[in-house]
Parts: C-alpha cells; sequence; structure tokens
C-alpha cells in the first residue's frame, strides 16, 4: 500500500487542523488489483467529527470539490483495536476499498487546533458473500444482507408485515373468517385444540371447547361463579357470589333468615311463603290464599264433586268418577253391576239377579 506525501508506510499521519482551516485531508493508494483485501482506518478519540470521502480524479481543484463531498462517493471507515490504542472509537460501518486513489478528510468545529493520527489497517475475516444471496430481497455488503423495506432476517427471508388471519383464512369485514379445522381470531388455533391452553387452569379442553370446574364459567373457564349457579332459586349470581333476596340467607341462598322466618304465614303447613310477592306458595295439591284447599286432579263430570283427591258422587250416581248408575244391593250377591244393570253369573237370573235357574 502507498499513502500521499504526507503518509508514512504503516499509516496517515494528519497535520493539526483548528481555527481557520476546518478541514485537513490525506491521501493514499490502494493499487492492487481485483484485490479482496478490506481497511478501516481508526483514529484517537478527538471528539471531533470525521466526513470520509474519495475521488478518482487527482486534479489540482479537487481540494475544493473534496470539501464539499458530504457524503462522498466512497467512505473509509475507522474501528476500534484495543490492540492498538484503548483510546480508538468506532466512526461507522467497515466498507470495502476500491483498487484507486483514496482521500480523507477530517472536520474540526472549534477553534483550537487538534492534532490527530489516522492508521489504515487490513481488517480480517470479512466476506464477500450473503446467505442464500440475500434471497433477491437486499443488497449484499461485506457478508450481510441489507434487506428492503418489508423484510428481515439473515437473507431477507421473514416477511416484517403479518400474515393476515394466519394462512388459514381469509379477512373480511374487520375479522378473520377461519378454514375448516382452524379457529381462533387470527385462525391461528387447530379446531380440536383450546384457544387458551389448560382453560385457565379451571377446567379440561374437550375436542376443543373448554369444560370448567364447579364454580367456574365463560369459553375460556376465565369468570368466577357460584357453586350453585341458581343461589336455590332465592338469589342472583355476581362474579362468582350469591346475592339473596329478603329473607334468605347463606352461600346459596337456600336458608330462610330466621329472624324473618318467625314472622311469616305458616300457610298451612302446605306451602311457603314468598317475601316478594307476600303470597302463599302452595304446595301440589293444595290451594287457597293459605293453601289450606286440597287441590282434586279427578274430573268427578255432573254427578259428583272432589273432595280431597276423591270423587263424591251425588245420590243414584256411583263409580270412581260418579258416571255409574248403581244397581240394587241384591245384585252383588250373584251377578255385577253394570251402568245400573244386574249382569247374572251362571245359573242365576233375574232382575237382581236373585233367581236360581233350575235344569230338567
Amino acid at each position: 500500500m502507498t499513502t500521499g506525501e504526507d503518509a508514512e508506510e504503516d499509516g496517515i499521519l494528519g497535520n493539526g487542523i483548528g481555527g481557520d482551516d476546518e478541514y485537513g485531508f490525506d491521501i493514499f493508494e490502494n493499487p492492487t488489483v481485483d484485490s479482496d483485501e478490506y481497511f478501516g482506518a481508526p483514529w484517537r478519540d478527538t471528539d471531533r467529527s470525521m466526513e470520509n470521502s474519495a475521488a478518482e480524479a487527482a486534479s489540482s481543484t479537487f481540494i475544493d470539490e473534496h470539501l464539499r463531498l458530504t457524503p462522498a462517493e466512497r467512505h473509509i471507515i475507522s474501528k476500534r483495536s484495543s490492540d492498538m490504542d484503548p483510546m480508538m472509537v468506532n466512526v461507522s460501518l467497515l466498507q470495502y476499498l476500491d483498487t484507486g486513489r483514496w482521500f480523507l478528510s477530517v472536520y474540526n468545529d472549534e477553534l483550537l487546533a487538534h492534532s490527530i493520527t489516522l492508521t489504515v489497517a487490513e481488517a480480517e475475516g470479512v466476506s464477500t458473500t450473503c446467505p442464500n444471496d440475500c434471497s433477491g430481497r437486499g443488497s449484499c455488503y461485506l457478508g450481510k444482507c441489507d434487506c428492503i423495506d418489508g423484510y428481515q432476517g439473515a437473507d431477507c427471508s421473514k416477511s416484517v408485515c403479518p400474515v393476515l388471519c394466519s394462512a388459514h383464512g381469509h379477512y373480511g369485514g374487520g375479522v378473520c373468517h377461519c378454514e375448516e379445522g382452524w379457529k381462533g381470531p387470527e385462525c391461528d388455533v387447530p379446531a380440536g385444540e383450546c384457544q387458551v391452553p389448560g382453560c385457565s387452569g379451571h377446567g379440561r379442553c374437550i375436542e376443543g371447547d373448554c369444560h370448567c370446574e364447579r364454580g367456574w364459567r365463560g369459553q375460556f373457564c376465565e369468570q368466577p361463579d357460584c357453586l350453585d349457579p341458581s343461589c336455590s332459586g332465592h338469589g342472583t349470581c355476581v362474579n362468582g357470589q350469591c346475592y339473596c333476596k329478603a329473607g334468605w340467607q347463606g352461600d346459596d341462598c337456600g336458608m330462610v333468615d330466621q329472624q324473618v322466618y318467625q314472622c311469616l304465614p305458616g300457610c298451612s303447613e302446605h306451602g311457603t311463603y314468598d317475601l316478594e310477592t307476600g303470597t302463599c306458595v302452595c304446595d301440589r295439591h293444595w290451594t287457597g290464599p293459605d293453601c289450606s284447599q286440597a287441590v282434586c286432579s279427578l274430573d268427578c263430570g255432573p254427578n259428583g264433586v272432589c273432595e280431597s283427591g276423591k270423587c263424591r258422587c251425588n245420590a243414584g250416581w256411583t263409580g270412581n268418577l260418579c258416571d255409574q248408575l248403581p244397581c240394587d244391593a241384591r245384585c252383588a250377591e250373584h251377578g255385577q253391576c253394570k251402568n245400573g244393570t244386574c249382569v247374572c253369573s251362571q245359573g242365576w237370573n233375574g232382575r237382581h239377579c236373585t233367581l236360581r235357574e233350575y235344569t230338567a
């Protein structure tokens, strides 16, 4: 490697700059043809900025032109090296130096001059190829892919944009419409699995549905529930707790408030007094304001009335439903009464089956 007139064999020494001279520059050359060599330009930490640039021409007017190149066509980059100097810092990324003449410039924004030293050194372990040639979605730079917008990864193969509906459905109307065999807001859950693994820890997943333990409810068993969701019919379940109606108490509202119970009507011991309606709720087969009247489920027709679950027939009628005409009591000895007619047994006849038949 050869350098400019202000350079040494293994480095470039810059003059002190500052005051009216804000810029300083040096020149070095890399004459190697088709070179795979890479170089860095470390510099001492002076808290000044380094505007690296290059140009192929070496005309007398280059210096003025060079000062206006920001950024330039190529950049010479510094890299920290603890072996060279603990004060060295990174200026920017390492880049490949093509064959030709290169120019360095240093900018100092203070009034006082500062002496700096720039050293050009060969970099090792830099690759010229990238994995999978950046998948056609980026440019290869020193062995690393610079991906275009929308892609990422070592080989630019991963899309930054999300895949709608996890590629298992189509998006429409603000929601995902999943294909058969998939479910969930993003169509990312197989149909045979539950959307929330373990059913929130309060149930079992069976064929894709959560079956909640007692005391929990919801699609994913995520909501507390009352042990008896009906609260014994005497309350309302809210967030896993029963709120009882007046006159009832207990975790499931199944106990009558004894202080209230002592003052309630007895409902003839055939019903329960409803505190909300102020009336007796009668047991089965009982009715009336105080549940004192027995309810008969029998239809006794026009010939009788139902009392205590049985038909009481009017005079001249008989039968369980008061729909049969009676026979003379004597019919029962040798016959059967069928709707007022006595049907005699064998060997007997007569209206009331009282006459014996004789055979010759």
